[in-house]
């Protein structure tokens, strides 16, 4: 899945790239802060307690102008998700952890620009690349994350100055990341999904 990914995402920015007349197309590198939570939707209510955890993301990205005020933007990022939570154990106190799952995503966004302002929106695909629990400050493997693939749609503000980009965006998951089915005779029903929502601060410089 991953390699395929990868051949995926080389192949879209070769092609764009030769197809790309304009002259305010144009490639860059961006990195930021990823706000990370996993919200609970479905049936069961597991109470996971989770609340957000910072992390990052760093990538790539592509311009595709198609006038003066729209434009598609294809990226590249590995990007940090996850949340934080707490155990309680029985007679005992409780205990933090966080959960910490490493993503290549893709978001492929259309914009319109205003002023130095975008706006933009779009589906964004991930592909998981690793999944872990730190708990007391130690490295375990995590089981929470037991689908590869994670769509999401993302939404975004942007603020241009010359060769600077200033992104705001937040993307939501579609996807569960986890899928418990309610047990038999259960009054709950269906599923319990949670996914993944992200906040991201990011600061983008254009290369040529």
């Amino acid at each position: 899945m991953l390699y395929r990914s990868i051949i995926f995402v080389l192949f879209f920015f070769t092609l764009a790239s030769a197809k790309s007349q304009s002259f305010f197309d144009g490639f860059g590198v961006k990195s930021g802060l990823n706000i990370a939570t996993i919200h609970e939707s479905g049936g069961l209510d597991l109470d996971f307690n989770l609340t957000p955890k910072t992390f990052f993301h760093a990538g790539v990205y592509k311009d595709f102008w198609l006038d003066l005020n729209w434009s598609m933007r294809a990226e590249a990022l590995y990007s940090v998700k996850g949340a934080n939570g707490q155990l309680l154990f029985p007679g005992g106190p409780e205990t933090d952890y966080y959960q910490r799952a490493a993503y290549l995503s893709i978001p492929v966004l259309a914009q319109y620009a205003r002023g130095n302002f975008k706006f933009g929106a779009g589906p964004q695909f991930g592909f998981l690349l690793s999944d872990n629990v730190f708990l007391d400050g130690e490295k375990r493997e995590g089981q929470l994350y037991d689908n590869s693939f994670d769509l999401g749609v993302a939404g975004n503000i942007t603020y241009t100055l010359l060769m600077i980009d200033v992104d705001l965006r937040y993307v939501y998951g579609l996807t569960p990341i986890l899928n418990v089915q309610a047990p038999p005779g259960s009054t709950a029903g269906g599923s319990n999904n949670l996914h993944n929502g992200v906040l991201q601060l990011s600061l983008g410089l254009k290369i040529f």
